[in-house]
C-alpha cells in the first residue's frame, strides 16, 4: 500500500515526512520536486505521476503539497480518500487554514495523527471524534486523558461500528442546520434549445444534537414516493408533491444502507459538527433558472453587433445574486459600446469578453444586453474560436432538480425539542451555451434561393427551347460543355449534389418570401414607432419649456413676496424710532418741568401734572398782579411747549397710521402671492404628471422598437414556464416532529 507520507512545501521543501515502509526513502521528495513543482503548469498537471517506478499521488492545501508515495499498484481511490481525511483531521486540530508555520509548530501533533491514521501503509482510523479521545490539543495530556476515560468504553468506541461520534456530547439548545446545495451544468444551442443539462446536488448537514440521536430523513424522490403511495391511497388522500427521479447517489458512511434499500429512507446517526451526508445526480425534469438567448451579427469585418437576452424562470419572489454573464468578443477587439438596462457592464480586455454583473436580479424578469464590438485589423487575421457564453449565479431557496425535504425526524432516548433548519441554495457550475453567427443562416437561405433561381432558369430554358434536352450544368454554368440532360435528370443530379438544400427548395422559398414580408412589415413599424417617439420627444421638450417658464414666473413672484417682507420690516423699524423719539421727548419735558420749579422754588414731585404746577406756582408768587409779565412768559412758554409736543405727537399718529396701511397692504399682498403660489404648485406637479406619463410611453416605445429589432436578428424561443414555489422553511409539526 503506501510506503511514504510527505508534507512538501510549494518550495519545494521538506517540511514534514513519515515512511511506512522501507521501499521508498526521504530522496523521492526530490524528484517531486523537480518534476511537478518545478513545471511550469502545475495547476493543469493530473495529480497522478509516476517516475522511476514511484507513484506519486498528491493534493493541496493552502501552500501544502501532501504527498502520498507508493512502488506498488494501488488503489488510487483508497489513497485520495485517505488524503481527504487526513486533510480533515488537520483542519479540526490546526483550523481551516494550516499552513507551513502551523505544521512546524504542532509537528509532534502531526507525527501521532500519521502514527495513528496509518499502520504500517494501510489506512486504520479517520475519524477525528474518535482522535480527539486520546489525542488532545488542551492543558490534559494523552496519558491523563486516556487514563480519565473508562478503557472499555474507550475500546468499543474505537473499534466499534459508530466510531464517528463520541458519546457523552451535550448541548444547551438542540439544533439541526441541512443545506441542499445544487450545481447546474448546461449545454445550450444559439436559438435556446437544451442540447444537455444536469444537476449535481449534495445535502450539507450541521448538527448540535445532545447524546446519541437517530435521525430520519425523507426526500421527494421518485423511489421513496412510490413506496408511500400505497398508504396514501388507503387513507384517501392525493399525492400533490413531485417526483424527482434521482439517477445516482453517494451517502455519508454513517446513513444505514440496508434501511434505505428496504424503505428508501436515509438513517443515520450523525457526526457532531458539519459534515456532508449525500450527494446526487439528476438529468431528467431540470428546471432551469435562465434561459439566454445570444445573438452576434457581424456587420463588417472591422464591426460587430451582439445582443442578448436573459430571462428568469423562477419565482418572481426570488432573486438570483451575484449573477456574472461573461460574452466573449474577438481577441483583437478595441473598444465597445455597450447598453445595459440593470447591474454594470464592461470590456473586460484579460477575459476577451465583455463582462455583465447584475448583483440582484428578480425571478420572471428579462433584460437585454446591446453592445457594437469595435475590431482592429491586423496583418495577420485569425479565425475567431468563438468561445461559449459563460454564466455564474446563485439563486437561494430555489432548486433545479425540484428536491426538497420532506421530513426530518430526531428520535433520542431523552425525547428533547429540537430546532431544524432547511436551506436551499442552487448554483452555476458549466453554465455554457454556444455562439453562432447570424451570417450563417443567411448564407445557408441564400445558397438555396440561388439553386432555386438556377433551377427554374434551366427549366423555363427546357421548355421555350428545347422541350425535351437542355444544354446546361446543375449549377447554372452554360459554357455548353456540359452534358445533355433531361428534366428529370437535372432534377435528380440538384437533389444529389446539395442534398438537403434540393429537398426542401419550394419551402425555403415561401420561408424567404414570408421573412422579407416579414421584415418589411417590422421595418414599417419600427418607423411608425420611431416618429411617435419623435412626437413624444417634442412633446417633451415642450413640457420641459413650459416647467422652465413657471418656474421662472415663481421665481419672480417669490422674490416680489421677499421685497414686501423686507419693506414690512423697514416700517416696523420706523415705528420703533419713532415711539422711542416720543419717550425721549416726555422725558425732556419732565426735565424742563422740573427746571423752572427749582428756578422758581417751588417744590414739585417728578410726574406731577402741569395744573398742580401752575396752582403751586401761584401760591408761591401769592398775587397774580404783581407777576403778570412771568405768567404771560410761563404761559407762552408752556403755549409754545404744547404746540410742539402736539405737532410731534400728530406727526407720530400720522406715520403710526401710515405703517399700519402699509402693514395692511402688505398682508393683502402676502395672502396673494400665497394664493398664487398654491395655484403655481398645483399646476406644476399637473405638469409633473404629464412629463412622467410621456416619460412612460416613451419607454414604452423605444422597448416595442428594441423588441422589433431583436426579433429581424433571431427567432425568439417560446416561453417556459415559471419554476414553481419553494419553501424556505417550515414549522409544521407533520413536516418536522421529534
Amino acid at each position: 500500500m503506501i510506503s511514504g507520507l510527505f508534507l512538501i512545501s510549494q518550495k519545494g521543501e521538506v517540511v514534514l515526512n513519515r515512511l511506512y515502509r522501507d521501499d521508498v526513502s526521504r530522496r523521492a521528495a526530490d524528484a517531486f520536486r523537480l518534476q511537478v513543482i518545478a513545471a511550469k503548469e502545475t495547476g493543469s498537471l493530473p495529480p497522478i505521476k509516476s517516475i522511476d517506478g514511484c507513484s506519486f499521488l498528491y493534493t493541496r492545501h493552502e501552500n501544502l503539497y501532501l504527498v502520498a508515495v507508493s512502488r506498488a499498484n494501488i488503489n488510487t481511490a483508497l489513497v485520495f480518500q485517505f488524503l481527504s481525511n487526513i486533510n480533515g483531521i488537520f483542519q479540526d486540530y490546526m483550523g481551516k487554514k494550516y499552513n507551513e508555520e502551523s505544521i512546524r509548530n504542532n509537528f509532534t501533533l502531526v507525527y501521532e495523527l500519521m502514527d495513528e491514521t496509518m499502520d504500517y501503509g494501510y489506512p486504520q482510523n479517520c475519524s477525528s471524534d474518535v482522535l480527539k479521545m486520546y489525542i488532545n490539543l488542551g492543558s490534559m495530556s494523552a496519558e491523563a486523558a486516556a487514563s480519565t476515560a473508562q478503557p472499555g468504553q474507550l475500546t468499543s468506541q474505537i473499534t466499534g461500528a459508530i466510531d464517528w461520534r463520541r458519546e457523552g456530547i451535550k448541548y444547551k439548545r438542540n439544533e439541526v442546520y441541512l443545506d441542499v446545495f445544487e450545481s447546474v451544468n448546461l449545454l445550450m444551442s444559439a436559438n435556446g434549445a437544451v442540447l444537455r443539462n444536469e444537476v449535481i446536488g449534495q445535502v450539507v448537514m450541521k448538527t448540535l444534537l445532545t447524546g446519541m440521536p437517530e435521525c430520519k430523513l425523507g426526500l421527494n424522490d421518485k423511489l421513496t414516493m412510490q413506496k408511500g403511495e400505497g398508504a396514501a391511497k388507503a387513507a384517501g388522500q392525493k399525492r400533490t408533491q413531485k417526483e424527482v427521479e434521482i439517477d445516482d447517489c453517494t451517502f455519508h458512511r454513517c446513513v444505514r444502507l440496508g434501511k434505505f434499500d428496504a424503505d428508501r429512507t436515509i438513517t443515520f446517526i450523525p457526526p457532531d459538527g458539519e459534515f456532508e451526508l449525500m450527494k446526487y445526480r439528476v438529468t431528467e425534469n431540470i428546471n432551469l433558472p435562465f434561459k439566454i438567448m445570444p445573438a452576434y451579427q457581424e456587420g463588417s469585418s472591422t464591426r460587430m453587433a451582439v445582443s442578448l437576452k436573459i430571462a428568469a424562470t423562477f419565482s418572481a419572489r426570488l432573486f438570483a445574486t451575484n449573477l456574472v454573464i461573461k460574452i466573449p468578443v474577438p481577441q483583437n477587439t478595441a473598444r465597445c459600446k455597450i447598453i445595459v438596462p440593470i447591474g454594470t457592464a464592461k470590456h473586460a480586455p484579460e477575459h476577451h469578453a465583455i463582462v455583465w454583473k447584475i448583483r440582484k436580479f428578480q425571478g420572471t424578469l428579462e433584460r437585454m444586453l446591446d453592445a457594437e464590438v469595435e475590431i482592429m485589423k491586423g496583418t495577420k487575421e485569425k479565425v475567431w474560436s468563438r468561445p461559449p457564453i459563460q454564466v455564474e449565479f446563485q439563486v437561494p431557496m430555489f432548486t433545479s432538480s425540484g428536491l426538497h425535504v420532506r421530513f426530518l425526524k430526531v428520535f433520542e432516548k431523552s425525547s428533547y425539542q429540537t430546532t431544524k433548519w432547511v436551506r436551499y441554495v442552487t448554483r452555476a457550475g458549466q453554465y455554457q451555451l454556444p455562439i453562432f453567427l447570424n451570417a450563417c443562416d443567411w448564407l445557408a437561405e441564400r445558397l438555396a434561393i440561388g439553386l432555386i433561381l438556377n433551377f427554374e432558369v434551366a427549366r423555363a430554358k427546357m421548355e421555350k427551347d428545347e422541350p425535351q434536352q437542355v444544354e446546361a450544368d446543375a449549377n447554372g454554368d452554360n459554357n455548353g460543355a456540359g452534358k445533355l440532360l433531361t428534366f428529370d435528370e437535372m432534377q435528380q443530379d440538384l437533389e444529389e449534389r446539395y442534398g438537403h438544400h434540393g429537398d426542401d427548395i419550394n419551402a425555403r422559398l415561401t420561408r424567404g418570401d414570408f421573412r422579407r414580408q416579414e421584415l418589411r412589415r417590422q421595418k414599417e413599424m419600427k418607423e411608425a414607432l420611431e416618429k411617435e417617439l419623435e412626437v413624444m420627444q417634442r412633446k417633451r421638450r415642450n413640457v420641459e419649456l413650459l416647467k422652465c417658464q413657471q418656474a421662472a414666473e415663481y421665481y419672480v413672484e417669490n422674490t416680489r413676496l421677499l421685497k414686501a417682507q423686507e419693506e414690512r420690516d423697514a416700517t416696523l423699524e420706523q415705528m420703533r424710532v419713532l415711539g422711542e423719539e416720543v419717550q425721549r421727548t416726555k422725558k425732556e419735558k419732565a426735565k424742563w418741568e422740573l427746571r423752572v420749579a427749582h428756578v422758581l422754588g417751588i417744590q414739585v414731585q417728578e410726574g406731577q401734572v402741569w395744573s398742580t404746577f401752575v396752582q403751586a406756582m401761584e401760591d408761591k408768587i401769592g398775587c397774580h398782579t404783581e407777576h403778570v409779565t412771568l405768567e404771560a412768559s410761563i404761559r407762552q412758554e408752556r403755549q409754545l411747549l404744547y404746540s410742539t409736543l402736539q405737532q410731534k405727537f400728530d406727526r407720530g399718529a400720522k406715520l403710526l397710521q401710515e405703517a399700519k396701511h402699509e402693514i395692511q397692504e402688505t398682508k393683502m399682498i402676502l395672502l396673494d402671492m400665497e394664493k398664487k403660489k398654491n395655484i403655481l404648485a398645483g399646476q406644476l406637479h399637473q405638469v409633473q404628471l404629464t412629463h412622467e406619463q410621456l416619460l412612460s410611453r416613451e419607454r414604452n416605445a423605444r422597448t416595442t422598437c428594441e423588441m422589433h429589432e431583436m426579433r429581424t436578428d433571431f427567432r425568439s424561443p417560446p416561453p417556459t414556464k415559471n419554476a414553481r414555489r419553494r419553501v424556505a422553511h417550515t414549522s409544521d409539526a407533520s413536516d418536522f416532529e421529534n
